[in-house]
């Protein structure tokens, strides 16, 4: 009587600890596999920022590039996030949470690029130009910004801690828009002083 009772204790704790065990590895394998399309998803944006680039390059010779970026996406965060976000830190959470953001708000951009392009085409005014260069360079800017975020986790996978103000991480983050902001101006220098509208045909 006894022996059996023990055996089905024994039974329900091993039925426990593996089912523990079998969480615990697809949590393990949903986080490898979100930094691994982290990984695909900076490499896009590394494209989406060349792509501005060029588009910048054409607009500071008076032109409208005809290409658009293609739009990033992220499917395993968003089927998977809430399976592993228990078991992430808060400043894993915040940071994950944030580039999620990064990717819809770069989405956007792309959005008002094609939208943009196309009125800007059929109204080619000075004041419609700037309108449209001032579009490039916010959402080359965007894209850059999106692009720290995520290189800025994978090198901190553990502690990805952006919240205090004036922190060496804080000034990292102002560095790096402030060299967006400057590399944008000298493509448009560069542009004007040294390229022609048939080095992009």
């Amino acid at each position: 009587m006894y022996e059996k009772i023990a055996y089905i204790i024994f039974g329900v704790v091993i039925g426990k600890l593996l089912d523990l065990y079998i969480q615990r590895r697809k949590v393990s394998i949903f986080k490898a596999t979100i930094l691994e399309e982290l990984e695909e998803i900076k490499y896009r944006l590394l494209l989406i920022c060349r792509s501005y680039e060029r588009s910048i390059q054409i607009y500071a010779l008076n032109g409208i590039d005809s290409d658009v970026p293609l739009k990033l996406s992220n499917p395993i965060f968003r089927k998977h996030y809430s399976d592993i976000a228990i078991k992430l830190g808060a400043s894993q959470r915040q940071s994950l949470s944030l580039i999620d953001s990064c990717v819809e708000s770069v989405n956007s951009g792309i959005d008002k690029i094609e939208d943009a392009q196309s009125r800007t085409v059929d109204n080619l005014s000075d004041d419609a130009l700037k309108r449209w260069g001032n579009l490039l360079k916010a959402q080359y800017i965007n894209a850059a910004t999106a692009y720290w975020h995520v290189n800025y986790h994978l090198s901190n996978k553990d502690l990805p801690f952006l919240d205090i103000e004036d922190s060496e991480e804080h000034r990292a983050y102002l560095s790096q828009l402030k060299s967006s902001e400057e590399h944008v101006e000298k493509l448009i220098e560069g542009a004007r002083e040294n390229l022609k509208r048939d080095n992009f045909e």
